[in-house]
């Protein structure tokens, strides 16, 4: 399994968002009526089994969100874009007020807008004030985002350890907060059954704002431990975006007004260098180890002794050595055929190809 949230990016209008978009709604769905459902004693095993059984269901088709708080943290660090995340948003918002709705079929005594036996409402236990509330939910939520963080987005990835991982984070949280606040750590929860049942909207709010101000604070800690995402890389490396908007301007149609490009250097004739763009370089230093190998040493090219040779041949005198070979002194050059030695002009055929062939 790749990194949960790595999925390929594709176009805000294709087929393949629309089904992220199902998954997430989905993914939400199935989470919030499992974890709602069960008994309230046993409600941290169901959060956290559930939570991810659903990962496991989603993580390569949206990259398993499944909350917004996570959503809003990836789009603060550039892991997802914008537009992506308002769409993530709605469908988890939508996929929690669905199983609410389908719980009030299947669950007694559980109706729509009455919250008189309806499961799944978080709000604070007696004695907890919206204060303390507000300090849980934004602890735990801190913690479930960081998980994901760590085993989704970070460096080596955990593979198919990450979706079990980010089931724990929630299962632990909620034994923690449980008993105080209900241990929600997700918007989406929050905001279907209140939905659903109109019920407690003076503690949802609060909930709200907890958990997204803990998945801020997440994205803050660890973008200085897994960096910015693709989508704010490109802004903040601006040199990264002059290959393509080169390549852009160059690719509009011979009726815009375009600079001409540089000429190409040696390199880039030899295609070493590509000159609209970045140098690759793992093909540069192949053709450069490869030259380095065939071109001769100096040793080679300069044999040890050969200067000794010269000099001992031109001796102390300071004149050059005879010439040899092709710059050897040749003979003057014989205008006739006639002026050749040994050559008369009554002599036969047969006399002249014995001289030539001697």
């Amino acid at each position: 399994m790749p990194g949960l949230l790595d999925t390929k990016g594709f176009h805000f209008y294709s087929l393949k968002f629309a089904i992220a978009v199902m998954a997430e709604m989905l993914g939400v769905l199935v989470f919030a009526f499992y974890s709602s459902s069960s008994p309230s004693e046993y409600a941290a095993w169901a959060n956290g089994l559930s939570l991810a059984v659903a990962v496991y269901i989603t993580a390569n088709i949206s990259g398993g969100h499944l909350n917004p708080a996570v959503t809003v943290a990836t789009v603060c660090t550039g892991h997802i874009s914008l537009l992506k995340a308002g769409a993530y948003i709605a469908a988890q918002i939508v996929g929690a007020i669905l199983a609410h709705l389908i719980q009030c079929g299947l669950v007694p005594d559980a109706n729509i807008g009455n919250p008189v036996g309806a499961r799944g409402i978080f709000f604070p236990k007696p004695g907890v004030t919206k204060g303390m509330a507000f300090g849980f939910e934004v602890i735990i939520t801190f913690v479930l985002v960081s998980c994901v963080y760590a085993v989704a987005i970070g460096k080596p990835h955990f593979g198919n350890v990450g979706p079990l991982a980010i089931g724990l984070a929630l299962w632990a949280s909620d034994f923690a907060a449980g008993p105080y606040t209900g241990g929600a750590a997700n918007p989406a929860r929050v905001l279907g059954p209140a939905i659903v049942f109109n019920s407690k909207w003076q503690y949802a709010w609060v909930y709200v704002l907890a958990q997204l101000a803990g998945g801020l604070l997440s994205a803050a800690f660890s973008f200085p431990l897994y960096g910015l995402g693709a989508d704010w890389a490109r802004l903040w490396d601006r040199s990264s975006l002059r290959p393509h908007l080169h390549r852009r301007h160059h690719s509009r149609g011979t009726g815009s007004k375009c600079a001409t490009p540089k000429d190409p250097t040696l390199e880039e004739a030899l295609g070493i260098v590509d000159p609209f763009g970045p140098e690759d370089t793992q093909a540069t230093d192949a053709r450069r180890s490869v030259a380095k190998e065939t071109e001769p040493s100096p040793k080679q090219a300069h044999p040890a002794g050969a200067g000794n040779v010269m000099a001992k041949e031109g001796g102390n005198t300071g004149k050059a050595p005879p010439a040899t070979g092709a710059n050897a002194k040749r003979p003057p050059a014989i205008a006739t055929m006639s002026d050749a030695p040994g050559f008369s002009g009554g002599q036969s055929l047969e006399d002249r190809r014995g001289m030539f062939s001697s």
